[in-house]
This record gives C-alpha cells, sequence and structure tokens, in this order.
C-alpha cells in the first residue's frame, strides 16, 4: 500500500506533476533522492520596493537579535516551526527570515544565507555563498494561504531589496518533488542551473551543473561532508 495515496495522485495531476512523480519513484524504487539548483541574476542598481499587499498582511524581515525581540511571539513560533532551524540559530549566522504576516501568523516564510551555510539535503554539505549571492531555503506557506500568489510576492520582494544592497545572484535547491516552490521560483524568472542526486542513505552523491550555471555566473560551492 502506497503511503499518502490521495497526495501523490494530486501531485500527478498538477503542472509539472509528471515530472515530479518520477522523481518520486525513483526515491521509492531506485533511492535516489534529487535536489534541483534554481538561480537567478538581479538587477544591478536602485529597485522600486513594491509594498502592497492585501489588507491585513505585511511584510517581516528578521535579520538581528533586535528585530527578534522586536517580533510577536507567536509569529516567532510559527516560523520556527517551517526554518528547519531556529530563527536564533538562523540570525546568528548571519542570515534573515523573511516572512508574510496576518495577524499573529507568519503565513509564508523564506530564509536567507550569506557567507557560510549549511544543508543536510540532499546529502551534508557545506556551502560556500559568493560575496555578491545569497542562498534560499524552506519556502514556507501555510496550506490554508497557498494559491494566493504570496510566496511569488514574497520571493519578489526578496530579490528586490537584495537587489538595492548590491547582491547581484540569488540561489536556491529545492526537492524535485517540490512543485509548488519550484513553480513560485520560475515565475519570478529563475532558472533550473544544477541538479544534486543522493544515493541512501544519503551519505553519498553528486551535483550536475547544468549550462545555465554558468550563463547565471553562480559561484557557490557545495561542498560534501565526509563522515
Amino acid at each position: 500500500m502506497i503511503a499518502n495515496l490521495p497526495e501523490r495522485l494530486q501531485l500527478a495531476r498538477a503542472s509539472g506533476g509528471s515530472a515530479a512523480t518520477a522523481y518520486w519513484l525513483a526515491s521509492r524504487l531506485l533511492r535516489i533522492e534529487t535536489y534541483k539548483f534554481c538561480a537567478t541574476r538581479l538587477p544591478a542598481g536602485d529597485v522600486e520596493l513594491d509594498m502592497s499587499l492585501p489588507t491585513g498582511y505585511a511584510y517581516l524581515c528578521i535579520d538581528s537579535k533586535e528585530a527578534m525581540e522586536r517580533c510577536d511571539p507567536n509569529v516567532l513560533a510559527t516560523l520556527d516551526r517551517n526554518n528547519g532551524v531556529s530563527v536564533a540559530d538562523t540570525v546568528a549566522g548571519g542570515g534573515r527570515i523573511y516572512a508574510i504576516t496576518r495577524g499573529n501568523q507568519a503565513v509564508t516564510q523564506q530564509r536567507v544565507e550569506f557567507g557560510k551555510g549549511y544543508t543536510a539535503s540532499p546529502y551534508p554539505m557545506d556551502l560556500f555563498i559568493g560575496d555578491r549571492e545569497a542562498f534560499f531555503s524552506f519556502l514556507y506557506t501555510f496550506p490554508a494561504e497557498r494559491g494566493k500568489g504570496l510566496a511569488r510576492r514574497l520571493t519578489a520582494h526578496i530579490m528586490n531589496r537584495l537587489a538595492n544592497e548590491g547582491i547581484s545572484r540569488c540561489i536556491s535547491h529545492t526537492r524535485a518533488t517540490n512543485i509548488g516552490s519550484l513553480a513560485t521560483r520560475f515565475r519570478c524568472g529563475w532558472r533550473l542551473v544544477a541538479l544534486a542526486y543522493s544515493f541512501k542513505p544519503r551519505k553519498r552523491g553528486f551535483i550536475r551543473h547544468l549550462p545555465a550555471w554558468r550563463e547565471v555566473g553562480c559561484t557557490l560551492r557545495a561542498v560534501r561532508i565526509r563522515s
């Protein structure tokens, strides 16, 4: 019996679902996990920030201990649950959490890191992020808020803010079956630049760079951590 069969059938019917289903089958049958690296160039110079959101929603950026202390505890708790690591650890490492809030809840969020990061997926890697690059991970939207374009608005908002700070490229990696997050990237002009494969029990794998990696100008280095 296949676990979560209704979800898998829904996945197959969605746009991009056929490819996502193939990746899921590869994971189940061949024990090969696949992640997609996507990237985009940012415009140089000043970019106008669009702060417009539906009534009741607001943008949030947590980039310091002081910003954490000002944040509503309920919002902070929802951010922690869907960030991979705690917000405090992200900020302590020089990263940021961007979100759109509604009342005392974060309805969509995105972690952004600079300099050096870490990921355990699809296998443990240290990430060495270029001086003018930003690494995006853990894009999450609360289920009841999906389909409203909020993740796309948040991603575009972050891109414009980073462009104004002199960041020239944004890079992300996303599980190949996560068609929602990938669709958000592509709608914001990102390109598929590399594929990362791991072979369970996820202690080994490799990254295949596509021609777009060089065309976008990515300098990020992902170094496998050897146990």
